[in-house]
């Protein structure tokens, strides 16, 4: 979607100057020579906007070193997605080239605000939003609102979430909403959800699955083996995969630890996120750790409860099944032992353990928001976009697990009326539009509709700073 030959227009008519703008190449920046234009994937490397090449930025002062000692942490977790095979040394220097670099360009260029077409989450972006935040330079971000397609909630920061919504909230607070008064896609989501027996697995993981199918797998390897024999490393290539195949695997690993689920038992259903992506790493915080998440769900237990620990479906089959940074070996024994933790098969109905769980435990994930819907209560870690929805309990160590908790075992249910009202919320508030793909398939909304309806939106943002 070529967002920025609409927006650009639009800013500068409102007397916006556009200094600087980050996109894939081929996407119109000939249109604009006068804007400093880089490739989205050379910011990812590292490597600097062809107009700023020959600047010579100070190296980082240990002082900024300092002050970003937590985005330095998050940061190097978002490296596992496109620098798994660094080393933590090379990440660190590679991230204080960055600071470096995206520190001195908003000193040069001094905005007045960073548009950010997505939640920052892609190492380089994230930075310069930290950068931009500790300066009180206006941020716009947007967020989707998945698995609702076709509606987008605008962010000034994803840890504040919608002050839109928010408000549209407390207007909505006591009206009596019914499924009919829900629109399009938003509809389609809560009945889809709330019949029972519905298959709970979302659109976007069916199709994950068939791209992944057993077929296209074996095109893929296909491939891969022709590709060896052309570079002249197929016998190399042969001997390292018969090495790997005398070694445990992570599926190995992971089913020999997994257990069929209880379904008479009192538990916490929670299933891992995939990794690494934007929903743990920058929103999940410090719970990017998956293990941590579930050692501070298993400190907090009501007596007699257990944590049903589930993998994502699309972990191995878009990631390989070779341990990797984020998913290590031993990750699935860690998880085995934590007291009270038992892993389920991954072919496990994620259906019926929300059906029976006292609650569903995720970071930012789909889960959460199909657990309202089903009247389970939410637990999350982290910042999703359905945060604000009554039956979800924000929290962030044990002690306020624990009071969740305790609400949960004491009798809290979901009020289905509020989670009706909320979708209403979004509904009335939501920008109908796509960034991606999936959104552009499902969403019902035309690429002309949804790049001026989020033109729309980020300017209005914009007047009100």
């Amino acid at each position: 979607m070529d967002l920025a030959r609409e927006l650009i227009p639009r800013l500068r008519a409102q007397s916006h100057e556009v200094a600087y703008w980050v996109g894939l190449k081929g996407g119109g920046e000939e249109k604009f020579p006068e804007v400093i234009f880089h490739d989205h994937y050379d910011a990812w490397d590292g490597k600097p906007a062809p107009a700023l090449a020959s600047e010579k930025f100070d190296p980082p002062s240990a002082d900024l070193i300092g002050r970003f000692h937590k985005t330095e942490s998050l940061i190097l977790t978002m490296m596992n997605k496109h620098f798994d095979w660094m080393g933590s040394d090379e990440r660190k220097h590679l991230y204080y080239h960055m600071l470096s670099y995206w520190s001195g360009a908003l000193k040069k260029l001094k905005p007045d605000a960073v548009i950010f077409s997505y939640i920052p989450h892609t190492v380089y972006d994230y930075l310069l939003f930290e950068l931009a935040r500790s300066e009180n330079i206006k941020t716009v971000m947007l967020q989707n609102t998945m698995p609702i397609t076709g509606r987008m909630l605008i962010y000034d920061d994803f840890r504040e979430g919608s002050a839109e919504l928010k408000n549209q909230m407390e207007k909505n607070k006591n009206r009596k909403f019914s499924p009919e008064d829900l629109t399009g896609n938003t509809r389609e989501f809560y009945e889809s959800r709330i019949k029972t027996g519905q298959d709970a697995a979302p659109q976007y993981l069916k199709e994950s699955r068939k791209r992944f199918s057993f077929f296209n797998r074996v095109l893929l390897k296909s491939n891969a083996v022709f590709t060896s024999f052309k570079n002249g490393d197929f016998a190399e290539r042969m001997f390292t995969r018969a090495i790997k195949l005398l070694k445990e695997n992570i599926r190995e690993e992971y089913n020999r630890v997994s257990t069929e689920p209880d379904f008479s038992q009192k538990y916490i259903y929670a299933p891992l996120h995939y990794q690494p992506e934007c929903t743990s790493s920058p929103l999940g915080d410090v719970f990017v750790d998956q293990i941590l998440m579930i050692k501070t769900l298993s400190a907090s237990l009501p007596e007699g409860w257990i944590i049903y620990v589930k993998e994502h479906p699309s972990q191995w089959f878009k990631r390989g099944l070779n341990y990797g940074s984020v998913r290590y070996r031993g990750y699935y024994d860690q998880l085995s032992r934590i007291q009270n933790v038992r892993l389920v098969p991954v072919t496990a109905d994620s259906h019926l353990l929300t059906q029976s769980a006292k609650a569903v435990a995720t970071i930012s994930g789909v889960a959460g928001s199909e657990a309202i819907l089903r009247g389970k209560p939410a637990v999350v870690f982290g910042y999703p976009w359905y945060r604000d929805c009554r039956g979800v309990f924000k929290v962030d160590g044990a002690d306020a697990c624990r009071d969740a908790l305790k609400k949960i075992e004491n009798g809290f249910s979901v009020n289905g009326q509020s989670v009706i009202n909320f979708l209403k919320s979004v509904d009335e508030v939501g920008i109908r539009a796509y960034i991606d793909m999936y959104g552009q398939r499902t969403s019902g909304v035309n690429e002309d509709e949804s790049v001026s309806n989020i033109s729309g939106a980020i300017l209005k943002s914009l007047e009100k700073n």
